[in-house]
């Protein structure tokens, strides 16, 4: 056949093949390396296949995978019908196709997404790209409306088909707060049905920002931020990513959350994986239609139940050697503890050994969810709700004290300010 190099052969292979149609696309394309080559592909170097696969010149993870196994099939063949002894293809793993693509994409870092949003003449703009990057389904943005809001308890009432009667509730952090409390202040830009679907079909023509793009740009912000911690990226967190951002279909999610991608949008080198790169695509897509969401809260316990292993808690034990409130030194029983939290941080205060704690874990929680604090001399401040017995079971008293850095000192303030005086009455 015309463009097939080496046709007698490859229709001895092709006629075993379901999909003739699709393995003779490929032949067609690989003709030319062949041709310049003067050989067939099962000939080539493992080099000179590469270079195959770069030619192909495609910007698709999943075309650029199906090529590769096309042509992985047929040097397989080639191997049962003793015409070479490997076949050389095997020794690239599913998670090392993207460097074949071209035109490759940069996906949104969160810092990016805050840059392109102070440029948005109207805060429904900001906030309709804020919720997808946080995983906010399309149908469940449109079908949003003020009273599905609750400031007070940070939470978003989401519902996908009305006459379902199905609601789904989606914990949300300061800064998404603050963006639809400014949205539905704009009384010239509020929330209806009408204006929220011209809103989503505006930010889906924006280039670069177009609506998939923003969902996952949040898909890889999320995996880095599971991921960051511990150092590698696990089928576990990818099962959180799907289950956090369900319309991306699960063969989609093997494609866009590869190491590659995580390191290109936020030039990470420390991030690796601890399993084989592989996923099932069944159980993946089965997690994914469970519908349970992870909020910010969850989130920052999957960080910390890592934390027992991550640089972080590695530095603070080099300054600290057991719990700061109690006499606890054993490295199992002490947390690692974020005075401004994970979730409020930026990058750099994440992983600042100034913004930790080293505490046993009755006195991270109560740290953690603001019934203590410190002043400036380091004093604890303790919420009213929790009274002398109490406090006596727990070990606290108003006589306890810590020693605090500048820098310590700082974040402190934020966090007496933010988490303690907002709670100390209502804890």
């Amino acid at each position: 056949m015309k463009n097939i190099y080496n046709y007698e052969v490859k229709e001895k292979f092709l006629q075993n093949q379901k999909s003739r149609k699709s393995y003779e696309t490929v032949f067609r394309k690989t003709y030319r390396f062949e041709f310049d080559k003067g050989k067939d592909l099962y000939n080539f170097s493992f080099e000179e296949l590469e270079t195959v696969l770069y030619g192909f010149k495609h910007n698709s993870f999943s075309t650029i995978e199906t090529y590769k196994g096309h042509i992985s099939s047929y040097l397989d063949w080639c191997c049962n019908q003793n015409f070479i002894t490997k076949n050389d293809l095997n020794q690239i793993q599913r998670g090392n196709f993207s460097k074949y693509l071209s035109n490759r994409i940069k996906y949104f870092t969160e810092i990016e997404l805050k840059n392109w949003q102070k440029n948005q003449p109207h805060n429904i703009d900001v906030m309709v790209s804020q919720l997808l990057f946080i995983g906010v389904e399309t149908l469940e943005l449109q079908n949003l409306r003020p009273k599905d809001f609750d400031e007070e308890k940070k939470q978003l009432q989401l519902i996908k088909y009305p006459k379902s009667g199905s609601i789904k509730v989606l914990n949300i952090d300061e800064k998404t707060v603050g963006i639809i409390k400014k949205t539905i202040e704009e009384s010239e830009y509020g929330l209806t049905d009408f204006l929220l679907q011209e809103k989503i079909n505006y930010i889906g023509k924006v280039k670069p920002l177009k609506k998939n793009f923003i969902r996952d740009s949040g898909a890889i912000n999320y995996a880095y931020i599971l991921g960051m911690m511990k150092g590698g990226i696990s089928k576990k967190e990818r099962f959180l990513v799907a289950r956090k951002f369900p319309e991306i279909a699960p063969s989609y999610l093997i494609e866009l959350l590869t190491l590659d991608n995580i390191r290109y949008t936020y030039n990470e080198e420390k991030l690796s994986t601890d399993i084989p790169y592989q996923l099932e695509l069944e159980s993946l897509a089965i997690d994914a239609t469970a519908q349970i969401e992870v909020t910010e809260t969850e989130k920052e316990q999957v960080v910390k139940a890592r934390i027992g292993q991550s640089t972080f808690k590695k530095a603070l034990l080099n300054i600290e050697k057991k719990c700061r409130l109690c006499d606890v030194s054993d490295e199992r029983f002490l947390v690692a503890s974020h005075i401004k939290p994970w979730s409020q941080s930026n990058h750099q205060e994440r992983l600042d050994v100034n913004n930790g704690l080293l505490l046993c874990p009755n006195h991270d929680a109560l740290f953690d969810k603001g019934y203590v604090s410190f002043d400036e001399l380091g004093k604890i401040i303790i919420s009213n709700s929790l009274n002398e017995e109490e406090r006596l079971l727990l070990g606290i008293s108003k006589t306890t004290e810590i020693a605090l850095n500048e820098k310590q000192k700082e974040y402190m303030e934020w966090h007496y300010r933010e988490y303690f005086e907002k709670n100390k009455n209502s804890n």
